[in-house]
Parts: C-alpha cells; sequence; structure tokens
C-alpha cells in the first residue's frame, strides 16, 4: 500500500504519493465537510462532517469536557477495488487530555506517535464506507483553547 500525505494549506492541499510530489489539489467545501480530490484517482473521494447532535459542552467543576463526533465516508469511484490509508489527526495541545473509547472509533487504530486514527480499507468498484468516531477533550475552564471554545 502507498503513503499518501496530505499537508493543509489555505487553499487546498499539496498531494504526495509514496514521497512524490504529486502536485497542489484543491478542496472543496460541503458544509462541515472537504472533499480532497488526489489525483491519483479523482473517482476515489473522502468526505467528513462533524455529527452535530452527538457533540455536547459541558462544565465539570474547574474542568470544561467537549463530546465530538464526525463522520467520514470514503467512495472508490473507479472501475477497480482499491486501498486507502485514512488519517484523521486528533486535537493538538498540551492543554488538554484526550479520552478515545476504542468502541467509538469504528476500526480505527490509535497512532500513539503522530496523535491520529487510522483506517486502512479496501473498496471494491462502486463501495463506500462510512466510519464514525468520537472522542472526549477535557481542559481547565480558565484555558482557552482553538476550536473548542
Amino acid at each position: 500500500m502507498r503513503d499518501l500525505d496530505l499537508p493543509v494549506r489555505a487553499d487546498g492541499v499539496d498531494v504526495r504519493l509514496d514521497g512524490a510530489p504529486l502536485g497542489p489539489r484543491n478542496v472543496v467545501h460541503e458544509a462541515d465537510s472537504l472533499v480532497v480530490m488526489t489525483g491519483v484517482d479523482e473517482a476515489w473521494t473522502v468526505s467528513r462532517a462533524e455529527e452535530a447532535s452527538l457533540c455536547s459542552r459541558s462544565n465539570l467543576g474547574s474542568r470544561i469536557r467537549h463530546q465530538r463526533a464526525f463522520s467520514i465516508r470514503v467512495t472508490n469511484g473507479s472501475s477497480v477495488t482499491g486501498s486507502v490509508r485514512v488519517v484523521e489527526p486528533l486535537p493538538r495541545s498540551r492543554e488538554l487530555e484526550i479520552e478515545l473509547n476504542p468502541e467509538e472509533l469504528d476500526g480505527g487504530v490509535v497512532d500513539a506517535v503522530n496523535e491520529a486514527v487510522v483506517w486502512e480499507l479496501q473498496l471494491k468498484p462502486g463501495e463506500s464506507r462510512t466510519l464514525r468516531f468520537a472522542y472526549a477533550v477535557e481542559h481547565d475552564r480558565d484555558v482557552r483553547v482553538s476550536g473548542f471554545n
């Protein structure tokens, strides 16, 4: 399986396949989702959405807890079976405590070194798969954390 890196820029992503640059690609915004055409095979799509009904914020004494939930939909629109590696970065901050429950990762594996959840998928032609995952984040009440306050 090949590694596909997608460093995010303000106007899109830079795509690399096995370390070789494939060049910049645009990001298509669809509500809370981003669709990235990788250029390797534009018949494959990946979209990500926040599951707002499963997200919450609660006060726990001097702490604040945020429950976050997302879905990622991967579709193989090509005519051949293929594999894809989906990497979902986790929030990074020394001020945060992140709680992950394996039952809420839909088969994903935590990559502690890179602070991400990783899924390895093989999809048949025309097949789609929706990955659902959730995590909780806690921080001190007096700490402001981008994306959570």
